[in-house]
């Protein structure tokens, strides 16, 4: 992506994007450093993978590396004593679902601060797709190079070239249909919202990471048209008919998880949700969610009374539909596949 900054508008015809600057919150931004404590840690070591498409991987590096973990934070969100988040009920090619917790990253300033997957196959230690390609890898290389430059002309060329790349799949296809990330490999981005979920509850006025809640969270999903197949940009109207709500995102996002079919146990979002090592913004266990619901006991009484059956994205088919787990408990290979999760 180019980035004009205000020149002529006929750059645009090419592929240039013209910026508008925008007065952004009133009460500003704020800095908020995870460091060693973000979920990304873990994968440090890969930060130079580290991207969201079509922006400035220098941008990303910048703010994710040994050193630090990153995010620009609304003021006013800082600055609130609650907040009310409202998600619709919608399936998400990189994350599986997106609701209450994938909705956090609004209270963001600069998405060039957060990482939605790590660059390349996943043999080559990437979570973009699976199998090395040489289109696919020059694709992406790319797309680097268009973010990075400012020269129309070289711009163009590489848009050309990126077509041609692409549309080549049509005549030989590519050995995996992923791409951007968007499939169940992706385990970039779950950690970018886990984090963003920590900064929500513990984050100070200041942007400071404190060991208490700062705030408290409101949360009303919008279920009665929700979202399937692939999402978030291009779902199907899924008429569902359900509104759930609660105080915290991620008992919220298990139980969107059940009433859209999905088990919750594929999803990696919450394997970091429930297993924070500090900032744990999910505190109990999965059997002990408070069901309002008449004759809901557990998420296994959710699912047989509300389950809308939603399609999943196409990178998730096979992947994270429902099989009936909180029932076996008992039976020590159903333990065995939770304790491996946990």
């Amino acid at each position: 992506m180019w980035i004009s900054g205000g020149r002529s508008a006929s750059y645009e015809k090419w592929g240039g994007v013209s910026v508008e600057p925008l007065p952004g919150d009133p009460l500003g931004y704020k800095v908020v450093d995870l460091g060693k404590d973000s979920d990304l840690f873990e994968i440090i070591k890969d930060c130079e993978k580290f991207r969201v498409s079509y922006y400035n991987k220098n941008e990303m590096l910048e703010h994710h590396n040994p050193e630090r973990n990153e995010y620009l934070i609304s003021g006013t969100v800082l600055n609130a004593d609650v907040v009310i988040n409202l998600p619709k009920l919608k399936t998400h090619a990189r994350t599986g679902i997106t609701c209450a917790m994938k909705n956090i990253v609004g209270i963001t300033g600069i998405k060039d601060w957060l990482p939605h997957h790590r660059s390349g196959p996943s043999v080559h230690g990437g979570d973009e797709y699976i199998y090395s390609d040489f289109r696919k890898d020059l694709f992406i290389k790319l797309k680097d190079f268009q973010a990075a430059t400012g020269n129309l002309l070289l711009i163009v060329i590489a848009r050309v070239l990126s077509a041609l790349l692409f549309f080549s799949k049509y005549i030989v296809p590519f050995k995996d249909s992923y791409i951007g990330g968007s499939w169940h490999g992706n385990d970039t981005l779950p950690r970018t919202i886990s984090d963003l979920n920590k900064i929500l509850y513990f984050a100070d006025r200041e942007g400071v990471m404190r060991n208490t809640p700062q705030r408290k969270v409101f949360m009303v999903v919008d279920g009665i048209v929700g979202g399937e197949l692939d999402g978030p940009m291009r779902n199907n109207a899924k008429d569902s008919g359900v509104l759930i709500a609660g105080v915290n995102t991620a008992a919220v996002d298990l139980v969107c998880a059940v009433v859209m079919g999905f088990d919750y146990q594929k999803i990696h979002t919450f394997k970091y949700a429930l297993n924070s090592r500090k900032y744990r913004y999910f505190v109990g266990n999965v059997e002990g969610i408070d069901l309002s619901p008449s004759g809901c006991r557990d998420l296994q009484d959710v699912y047989e009374r509300y389950n809308c059956s939603f399609l999943p994205p196409d990178g998730w088919k096979g992947f994270i539909e429902y099989e009936d787990l909180a029932r076996k408990l008992g039976n020590e290979s159903s333990k065995k596949h939770v304790e491996d999760f946990l």
